[in-house]
């Protein structure tokens, strides 16, 4: 390739390459605006995972194992204030506590697959907060995390949906599938930050890994727009489709996880999602605000003497 088209090339694919964060940022933005979160907020945020980006990886023009903050100033465009900041205050980089979703899940897979919590035909029995022993709600919880309240859980998965109530004492499982509520934006907001994260890791992953060691990812989309008399089939096919698949991955990984060899281990899984693209509003933009006419600024080479009353202006 000469250089005149490696040139034409490096700018195309650094302009897809600027659309296509673009893009990312669009639905986030909206997210993050309808949370009430600042620009300056957002630009600290971008900020802080760029420096730390860039110190745990890396970056192409540095080559010693250990970059200084200079160095780093000098290459990311970040002033060098930003980067000492955020070395010398671990703690802002820290993640909030965890919310129940983790908890949860596991709750479900484990009340759907192990024989103590199952009755008759291997279907979830109807469970009590502490009756019989070894086989009540408060067992479940235990023997999926011991710090947790069994009690604060179970109101938690009455609220979210995932049990009944069935008598004064009991609950049962209404699904195995955690669907988030309008009342649970902590946990939306952290599935969303680990589903991100997951796609993005996947992606670049795939840029630069041979064939055979190329995490799957693959996507599904119709030729031609579907119309819109057939999208609640659509959603309906999506959703038992991809539940059974994802609860047969997920009875390999219990049976698979419950047995530690002590050999080094890794965090894995599978993110499935359906998707419906809204019409694109293309729109110019200056058709989409309302701003005051532009001030008229006299020259400042004009005399106040040389112009007429008709001509004298507001600044």
């Amino acid at each position: 390739m000469d250089a005149k088209r490696k040139l034409e090339y490096d700018a195309a694919t650094r302009a897809q390459l600027i659309y296509a964060f673009r893009r990312i940022f669009s639905p986030l933005a909206r997210i993050l605006q309808r949370a009430g979160v600042p620009y300056n907020d957002f630009r600290d945020i971008l900020k802080a995972a760029y420096i730390e980006a860039a110190i745990r990886d890396g970056v192409p023009e540095y080559r010693e194992s250990l970059p200084t903050t200079t160095a780093l100033a000098a290459i990311t465009g970040i002033p060098l204030a930003d980067i000492e900041n955020l070395v010398d205050n671990p703690d802002l980089l820290k993640p909030p506590k965890e919310t129940s979703t983790a908890v949860i899940s596991a709750i479900l897979t484990k009340w759907s697959t192990d024989n103590t919590f199952q009755g008759p035909y291997g279907l979830p029995r109807q469970l009590a907060m502490n009756s019989p022993p070894g086989k009540s709600f408060s067992d479940l919880v235990r023997s999926v995390r011991e710090d947790v309240d069994p009690a604060e859980v179970m109101q938690e998965m009455i609220i979210n949906g995932t049990v009944e109530k069935v008598g004064p004492r009991h609950v049962k499982m209404s699904g195995r599938q955690l669907v988030f509520g309008a009342d649970m934006q902590g946990n939306l907001f952290e599935a969303l930050g680990r589903a991100m994260e997951d796609l993005a890791a996947t992606i670049n992953h795939n840029q630069s890994a041979e064939p055979p060691k190329k995490i799957f990812q693959r996507s599904v989309f119709s030729d031609k727009p579907l119309p819109l008399s057939r999208l609640a089939d659509f959603s309906e096919l999506t959703r038992n489709v991809m539940q059974e698949a994802l609860v047969e991955i997920d009875d390999w990984l219990t049976k698979t996880t419950e047995h530690p060899s002590g050999e080094p281990t890794i965090d894995v899984g599978v993110t499935v999602f359906e998707y419906q693209r809204a019409t694109v509003d293309q729109a110019e933009l200056a058709s989409k605000v309302r701003r005051k006419p532009p001030a008229r600024v006299r020259p400042a080479w004009v005399y106040p003497e040389a112009l007429s009353s008709d001509n004298n202006e507001a600044d």
